[in-house]
């Protein structure tokens, strides 16, 4: 009897260590049901938010777009490109807005001038870095071979690059970080910044900012979307406004010097008199 009673303690025991795993599974199950949940619930929260926040922004970049379009203002602006150096004198044109999905939104436009430039490299790991930065940023070019590499000989040739660059804000829901990410492609200088954004900071101080920053006015566009900028990153841009500010005062100069002087205006009082002689 002794070991039958220890048989079904031993049984027992057996039962419970197995109904304490059969507990903890489903406790892990649970468990993780609802982590799935609440990120299924967070995300769902966030997608209806952003999409939201996409509309106001496509009705405003619309509009933005349109009065841009008629306007046409005057907008100047250089860009360093390495392997050359600088685009000065580029005007902005072609504004578009596009929207295929309603989960992504791009404005884009185009800073160009008609001009090509010409400038040689040899040697082809330095060929081939420069046809990649270029090509990397949306450039447009072609090259011409001039040499090819044979004994003694460096290979060589010439880029024909056109003063082109184009620009292309974009938005998208990124549905992981919880976040709308705002990428501006060449805006600034050949590159790209990105931002992080809330769906409640896509609204009026954000839309002034980026409007500002399209056409090259000064902006708190950095300050508004989170972005912490580097001091050498803000030594960059403003080495960029003064070069444009120098490049812009240039121009201007040159085109008075082509331009004859204009015969001097009378004042309105000489154009009263001369009206009261006529009688």
């Amino acid at each position: 009897m002794r070991w039958q009673g220890n048989q079904v303690r031993r049984g027992h025991t057996s039962m419970d260590f197995l109904e304490q795993l059969k507990r903890e599974a489903r406790e892990a199950k649970a468990r993780e049901g609802r982590e799935r949940g609440t990120k299924e619930y967070q995300q769902a929260a966030f997608r209806s938010e952003a999409q939201a926040a996409l509309v106001r922004l496509y009705t405003y970049l619309r509009e933005l777009v349109d009065n841009l379009n008629a306007v046409r203002p005057d907008v100047s602006v250089s860009y360093r490109v390495e392997g050359y150096g600088e685009f000065t004198g580029l005007r902005q044109s072609e504004y578009r807005l596009l929207a295929d999905d309603p989960s992504a939104i791009a404005l884009s436009f185009v800073c160009s001038k008609d001009q090509k430039v010409t400038f040689p490299r040899e040697g082809r790991p330095n060929i081939q870095r420069q046809w990649d930065y270029m090509a990397s940023h949306g450039l447009r070019f072609a090259f011409e071979e001039a040499r090819r590499h044979t004994v003694g000989k460096t290979y060589q040739g010439s880029f024909r690059l056109e003063c082109r660059v184009p620009v292309t804000l974009s938005f998208a829901v990124d549905l992981e970080a919880l976040r709308i990410r705002f990428t501006a492609r060449n805006l600034d200088f050949l590159g790209e910044q990105v931002y992080s954004l809330k769906p409640d900071v896509i609204g009026g101080e954000f839309f002034e900012a980026l409007a500002q920053a399209v056409v090259r006015k000064p902006n708190r566009l950095n300050q508004v979307s989170g972005f912490q900028i580097s001091d050498e990153t803000r030594r960059k841009l403003q080495e960029r406004l003064r070069r444009e500010a120098e490049a812009k005062q240039q121009e201007m100069a040159h085109q008075a010097e082509e331009q004859p002087p204009e015969p001097a205006k009378k004042s309105l009082l000489d154009q009263l008199l001369g009206g009261l002689r006529r009688r």
